[in-house]
């Protein structure tokens, strides 16, 4: 289950994340959910405010400092993993 917190924090990121605008870059497709109930797996990710009810924190960076880089989808369908990755079921 990925809920997601936002931390501003590089030190207190349990992983660093990249945004992509190009598909093909991506090694993980993301769709954002409205709901807690829907973020299952790692692909469907729901951000909360708080830290405490987070199962991960992410720092969003540039693309040479992240371990992670994610493109944001439209369509529950298409999100998933792209490439194998060693963040593959952890978040």
């Amino acid at each position: 289950m990925a809920i997601i917190y936002q931390t501003y924090s590089f030190a207190d990121a349990q992983c660093k994340v990249s945004i992509s605008t190009n598909k093909a870059e991506a090694d993980l497709w993301v769709f954002n959910t409205g709901s807690r109930g829907l973020a299952n797996g790692d692909a469907n990710w729901y951000i909360v405010s708080e830290r405490a009810e987070a199962s991960v924190r992410v720092y969003f960076c540039s693309r040479g400092m992240s371990d992670l880089i994610v493109y944001f989808v439209n369509n529950k369908l298409e999100a998933g993993w792209q490439k194998e990755h060693r963040f593959k079921f952890r978040l």
